[in-house]
């Protein structure tokens, strides 16, 4: 059965990413360290003098309300309400002591995109996202780490620099090097909030466009070799087996969910099309509903001559996950779901907001 809708004349629901901008990217990493995790978690507000480490602690315990992504991660009271969307699971917490780990050989930036660097040199340190992060090279992610004895301001690839620097030579260091990075920002458990927004409220406003928020790992963490693998690749249809007696599924209800589904996961998935450098791809999926309404198995019946990027498996996961209306058929039934994803650019979310609600 192939499903019609108002849509595009079939179910098929054109994505646009900028339009909801606040859906996760869907995890593609594993470490050592936790496990992966693609599911927002609770925000939690952190006050102005609220440490760093006390904010993390707090937020992986609470149940609190979620904020969409595009606030800033820093209003101008202070507090952090950005959600969090970690790549790992438990979020992991900030180190005491985090001089000694950013003299390391490489940095590498875990996300749920995969991971930044090379993971070639023999003394690395491993920054986990805990916030929105979109996909980036590792030419434009600049990490700026608060600790005790200062900031530290060095990108991915860059020598180490092991001394911390005063508020004033950070800022013009991170001026002189990036002209629009995507900052990588962390610090040490005892730094407070109020540290953190003095220094990036300080720089401009160009150069703080785009931030997520980080925590180093243990030192002597590595990571699997895995990690940048893709996901499990979707069967193709080309060996699907028909049903001899199809069933019949309640349309009407079975459009709108399916509708919904995929409006709430355009953000996730076109996020993957980004990342493939695709503009715009029209994706396939078969499922297999059980008189529950329960997917039962999936396939891509996508052309295949289609480029090959996640978003055909995003697709496919969100599919995966959904229960669907029967009118009284108990018989299995079959449905082709041919869905259009467009990309747009990735949301950004400031670093340091001029107002407490910021627009």
């Amino acid at each position: 059965m192939k499903l019609r809708s108002p849509f595009q004349g079939v179910l098929g629901v054109a994505l646009g990413v900028a339009a909801a901008a606040c859906g996760s990217a869907t995890t593609r990493t594993s470490a050592v360290a936790g496990s992966p995790s693609s599911s927002p978690t609770e925000a939690v507000d952190a006050g102005a003098d609220e440490l760093f480490g006390t904010w993390l602690l707090r937020a992986r315990k609470s149940d609190g309300e979620t904020h969409p992504v595009g606030r800033c991660l820093i209003d101008a009271n202070g507090h952090a309400p950005s959600e969090l969307r970690p790549a790992l699971q438990p979020v992991p917490l900030p180190p005491k002591d985090l001089d000694a780990q950013l003299a390391s050989d490489e940095l590498l930036l875990l996300s749920p995109w995969g991971t930044l660097g090379t993971k070639k040199a023999p003394r690395v340190t491993v920054l986990a996202t805990v916030t929105f992060a979109p996909p980036v090279d590792a030419s434009e992610a600049v990490v700026v780490a608060f600790t005790d004895r200062g900031v530290h301001v060095r990108g991915l690839g860059a020598p180490s620099t092991p001394v911390a620097l005063d508020d004033q030579s950070a800022r013009m260091r991170l001026e002189s090097g990036w002209k629009s990075p995507q900052l990588v920002i962390t610090a040490e458990a005892a730094v407070p909030w109020s540290r953190i927004r003095s220094f990036l409220a300080s720089v401009p406003e160009s150069l703080r466009t785009d931030a997520t928020l980080a925590v180093a790992l243990p030192e002597g963490t590595r990571i699997n070799d895995g990690v940048d693998s893709a996901r499990n690749a979707t069967p193709r249809c080309d060996n699907w087996q028909e049903l001899d007696d199809n069933g019949s599924i309640d349309v009407a209800n079975t459009q709108r969910i399916l509708g919904e589904l995929f409006t709430e996961a355009q953000s996730r998935c076109g996020l993957e099309l980004v990342r493939g450098g695709l503009s715009t791809l029209r994706v396939e999926v078969t499922a297999r509903v059980n008189g529950a309404g329960e997917v039962i198995a999936v396939c891509d019946a996508s052309p295949p001559s289609n480029p090959s990027t996640g978003a055909n498996e995003c697709l496919v996961d969100e599919v995966k996950r959904v229960v669907l209306p029967r009118n009284g058929d108990t018989r299995p039934v079959d449905l082709r779901i041919p869905v259009t994803l467009n990309a747009n650019a990735p949301p950004k979310t400031p670093a340091v907001c001029e107002t407490s609600e910021p627009e």
